[in-house]
């Protein structure tokens, strides 16, 4: 006698996001909600002669996206991080076309043997990260050279420009988009950007300096050397004045943000994370209805897959707090690009710079 034939129940779709969180009531809001209020970015913008020190946002409260339990995955599913693997290859790339570029375009080129001293090339090329964190302990042979605002233009260029590179390689859905849309995206992530990592790899180089942010990827910007910055100034006399506002605004400030970074202490994962958090940030931008929808997409697969390195791979039942953290770290740095235009007003009010430079376009007031 034949066993009757049993039709297999199809198997249900798991949702995207489910909580597994303590405390729901505290942390969590509807699955639907958008982005986190941490990505609210900060708007208002004081006089360009303001001195003040920066006073940072309140704490938070963590919104976190519902996430499927771990444990309901498969160990493949569960380990597999593919949007931050591929943000980690597409930064790795990133960072070695600055640093080939911002070389080869110096005003005194430096010889390849020198561009490529010690061992500082062949770790680069698979995992920067690593570069960077171990740099601090070779940054004697490491080319790093004071910036300045002829330098920090260039440099701007030629991280715009292999952004739409990183952009292609990070996100499938970026090759898609329409010129406006794919534009849209990169001018808002530059700046964000370059604001982020800016004190991130100044933290890892040149730990405990807090006169200290990077101003492209082989130089940096001193605080306590401020006239470097303003030596190829279009007008000397100007330039004084430049320095006493860019004085007042990075003594204070620089301090905050360094010690910010220090706290919390982003690790490889968490970096790479913040940057693909920062690309998809464009809900107080002009774009349309389905680059939104296919930001918060893009959010929250990443939150997701955030909850898998710290619950899965890194064992922790509890990470609400280090989430926080990080959409703290975020709130901070907008708190930094929301004040930037003033400054790069200022800068062209006083001739140091015009319109035709691309970190005045980048940073200009709307």
């Amino acid at each position: 006698m034949e066993a009757p034939i049993v039709s297999p129940i199809p198997p249900q779709p798991l949702p995207l996001f489910r909580n597994t969180m303590k405390n729901n009531e505290d942390l969590i809001k509807d699955e639907d909600m958008s982005t986190p209020s941490a990505f609210t970015p900060i708007t208002s913008i004081a006089s360009p002669m303001s001195q003040s020190p920066l006073t940072l946002p309140p704490t938070p409260t963590v919104f976190i996206p519902k996430c499927t339990p771990v444990n309901s995955l498969s160990a493949s599913q569960s380990l597999e991080r593919k949007i931050m693997n591929r943000i980690k290859q597409s930064y790795s790339l990133l960072c070695l076309v600055r640093r080939t570029s911002e070389l080869a375009n110096r005003k005194t080129p430096l010889y390849p043997l020198q561009a490529a001293s010690g061992d500082i090339v062949s770790p680069m090329i698979i995992y920067p990260i690593r570069l960077l964190i171990s740099s601090s302990l070779h940054h004697s042979i490491q080319p790093y050279v004071s910036a300045t605002l002829s330098s920090l233009n260039q440099a701007t260029r030629i991280l715009v420009t292999a952004l739409f590179d990183f952009a292609s390689s990070a996100f499938d859905e970026f090759g898609s988009l329409d010129s406006n849309d794919k534009w849209l995206l990169v001018k808002t992530f530059a700046q964000s950007f370059s604001c982020i990592e800016s004190f991130y790899r100044a933290h890892l180089i040149f730990p405990g300096k807090n006169t200290i942010c990077m101003a492209g990827y082989t130089a940096y910007f001193d605080l306590d050397d401020i006239h470097t910055f303003f030596s190829d100034s279009p007008n000397p006399a100007n330039a004084e004045q430049a320095k006493e506002m860019i004085h007042g605004f990075l003594k204070e400030n620089s301090k905050i943000f360094h010690d910010t970074i220090r706290r919390i202490n982003p690790s490889e994962e968490e970096f790479l994370a913040l940057l693909g958090l920062a690309f998809w940030n464009i809900d107080s931008t002009p774009a349309n209805e389905n680059l939104l929808a296919m930001a918060e997409r893009n959010r929250k697969a990443i939150l997701h897959e955030l909850h898998i390195l710290y619950k899965e791979e890194k064992r922790q039942s509890e990470y609400a707090g280090r989430l926080g953290d990080l959409f703290f770290f975020i709130m901070t740095y907008q708190t930094c690009i929301a004040r930037m235009p003033e400054r790069f007003e200022y800068f062209r009010l006083l001739d140091l710079i015009d319109d035709s430079h691309l970190v005045y376009q980048m940073n200009k007031t709307q």
